[in-house]
């Protein structure tokens, strides 16, 4: 059994007087390791585009203290709504909904993506099923691309492909 904090979601003051705004919890498809998918608005920044930055780090990380061991790494400054169909940007990938191989006409394994985010390691996918409980999750975009060969059910093609567009 796991024990998470819970954090609102809104607008956080790193420990270096960034503000980032968490967007929402992800879980990690292979580990299932919980991320927050955060966004720093980049025109705030000297020599940056118009483009907003989305990254994601572990929860753990973010609510730990911060590294003069004074206070949070992240403070809580407002909360606000978010509408479910924010976009991640790197494009990667199409947004809209995709069917994973093992879908059937009668069990339908699909997935809305959102987009995909960068954490310090490796580009991943945030992508919700359309089924079951429906959590955020996260996944590595090289396995949510790659070619899957499964000789014993028939099938050699795409992990996920995509079914219609946003």
């Amino acid at each position: 059994m796991h024990s998470y904090n819970l954090y609102a979601l809104g607008a956080y003051k790193r420990f270096d007087g960034e503000t980032v705004d968490l967007l929402t919890l992800a879980i990690h498809s292979e580990t299932n390791e919980v991320y927050c998918v955060l966004c720093r608005d980049s025109g705030k920044h000297e020599n940056d585009t118009d483009t907003d930055i989305y990254y994601v780090e572990p929860l753990a990380m973010f609510g730990q203290t911060d590294e003069s061991g004074q206070g949070p790494r992240h403070a809580f400054e407002y909360a606000w709504q978010i509408d479910e169909k924010f976009h991640c940007g790197l494009g990667y990938l199409e947004t809209g909904i995709y069917e994973h191989f093992k879908s059937k006409p009668d069990d339908k394994k699909q997935y809305e993506v959102f987009g995909v985010v960068q954490n310090e390691r490796e580009v991943l996918v945030i992508y919700r099923p359309l089924y079951g409980t429906r959590p955020m999750m996260i996944r590595p975009l090289s396995m949510f691309l790659e070619e899957v060969n499964k000789p014993d059910i028939g099938y050699k093609g795409p992990r996920f492909y995509l079914v219609s567009e946003n």
